[in-house]
């Protein structure tokens, strides 16, 4: 006949409940150790602060970023910085220039200036916004699907802004740009 002596396994149950015991001693910490330092570190991101807006992109999201000048119907010069994200809209960054038609001895460069200059004004005090910093569209046929547009003051903004979003980029470093003011 066999006989069951009770608690006979309780040495095997005791040695289990420990070792659950000291497995969870060890990775509770651990995982709150994680945790904590994820939350830490939190994804850096680059920021722009433009009279037109602002823009921010975390900086593992940028697939690529880039600059190029190309000619919008032979009139005006377009210098322009994209920055491409694995989201579904892409951000640029333009300066606009007249194409340069120089007269001889210069007639006229003045005279430009001033009109540009009595327009930005009247803008302004209409509340149209600045000439320089407002984009214009002209729809449909400058309407980019899934794109934020931003309007420059100067070709060394494109070049500074195109400096500071690689940078960045490289260096996976928090970045907030703000350009100097309008001089």
């Amino acid at each position: 006949m066999r006989c069951k002596i009770k608690g006979s396994n309780t040495p095997d149950k005791m040695s289990r409940l420990t070792l659950v015991k000291r497995i969870l001693f060890i990775a509770i910490p651990v995982l709150l150790f994680c945790v904590c330092l994820s939350a830490a570190q939190a994804k850096p991101f680059w920021r722009v602060d433009l009279p037109g807006g602002s823009y921010v992109v975390a900086l593992d999201s940028i697939t690529s970023v880039s600059t190029h000048e190309y000619l919008v119907d032979g009139t005006i010069r377009v210098k322009e910085l994209t920055v491409d994200t694995t989201g579904n809209t892409t951000a640029r960054f333009y300066y606009l220039a007249p194409v340069d038609v120089h007269a001889p001895g210069g007639i006229g460069e003045s005279i430009k200036g001033d009109i540009q200059q009595h327009f930005s004004d009247l803008m302004d005090k209409t509340g149209q916004g600045n000439l320089q910093t407002t984009v214009i569209k002209n729809y449909p046929t400058t309407t980019h699907a899934k794109t934020v547009e931003y309007r420059l003051i100067s070709e060394e903004q494109v070049l500074s802004l195109f400096k500071s979003v690689e940078s960045a980029w490289r260096n996976y470093k928090e970045t907030t740009y703000k350009p100097d003011a309008p001089k």
